[in-house]
């Protein structure tokens, strides 16, 4: 065949050689650019709006590159990618499925690293994930330093609270969800860390969106971070219920009294979920409600 191509022969020409390969480096990234403009706009569209409210931008790039890979590659597992400055995980996938959560957690790096927060995103059209997964480094900051008057002014009027109540639960969170989170979602979260904070019951509080798709934050005073949440996805799945996005916040009581780490037991647990049923209707809520309120009393630190 005339146009059939052939390695570079070591006693050919040299700069007919060189003339070959640039050809097919121009080749090789003229068919990359078509065939990945289309699947980087398909990518973003498909990624809900918070994911790039939290993320940082040179986070954004590193994970729309793996993500790209895997899919060229047609690679059928999660992908681990950690940050340059080593506080964050993110594991990105090519599927959805029920169990997937609780499964990841357990294979996540570092079993003896603090997790303290995650964020945890499906695509709308269920053909990926993206789940990110922060821990503790001595350089890692792990709650707000300066929260935002203005900010905690709305949620205390929202949550009929007083002022400096909704300071000091913004200043023990992560920044990245004091910062980066709407007033809704905050004044939930405020709520429920109060609400656990004042009982020594956990606190569930579920908001049905449709017939098949509720948003479910559960606030429990925890020992062991990764456990629970794990434990409470696990649940989740069991029921049959897919786990479209959620959030794991943790609010530390002792943040402003320097207890080393393995002393910081005494904090509220908040972990958001939107979940959806594959069957059109959610499970019969007494029952799986009641099984969620078990396991997360489980956790609580008397």
């Amino acid at each position: 065949m005339e146009n059939e191509f052939r390695l570079p022969d070591e006693n050919s020409n040299e700069e007919f050689d060189q003339r070959r390969i640039v050809e097919l480096i121009e080749d090789i990234r003229a068919d990359i650019d078509f065939e990945l403009d289309d699947v980087v706009t398909s990518i973003v569209r498909d990624l809900p709006s918070q994911y790039f409210r939290r993320t940082k931008r040179e986070d954004q790039v590193t994970h729309l590159k793996g993500l790209l890979a895997s899919r060229i590659c047609q690679f059928a597992g999660e992908l681990f990618l950690n940050s340059s400055d080593g506080t964050r995980v993110a594991v990105l996938g090519r599927s959805s499925y029920k169990g997937q959560l609780a499964r990841i957690l357990s294979d996540l790096p570092g079993q003896q690293t603090r997790l303290i927060g995650a964020n945890i995103y499906t695509s709308e059209s269920h053909d990926f994930i993206l789940d990110v997964f922060e821990f503790a480094t001595d350089g890692n900051v792990t709650f707000t330093e300066n929260p935002d008057p203005v900010l905690a002014d709305q949620i205390a009027r929202e949550a009929k609270a007083e002022e400096t109540s909704v300071i000091d639960f913004l200043s023990r969170i992560r920044p990245s969800t004091s910062e980066n989170s709407d007033l809704q979602k905050l004044t939930r979260l405020f709520q429920a860390h109060d609400a656990v904070n004042h009982q020594p019951s956990p606190f569930v509080d579920i908001k049905p969106d449709s017939d098949s798709s509720s948003d479910v934050l559960i606030a429990v005073r925890s020992k062991n971070e990764r456990s629970s949440f794990q434990k409470t996805a696990a649940l989740i799945s069991r029921y049959g219920l897919d786990i479209q996005q959620a959030e794991l916040v943790i609010a530390r009581k002792d943040k402003a009294e320097g207890l080393p780490v393995e002393a910081r037991t005494d904090k509220s647990l908040l972990m958001s979920f939107k979940l959806s049923s594959p069957a059109s209707e959610l499970p019969a809520a007494e029952k799986w409600i009641a099984d969620l309120g078990e396991l997360v009393a489980s956790f609580s630190v008397s």
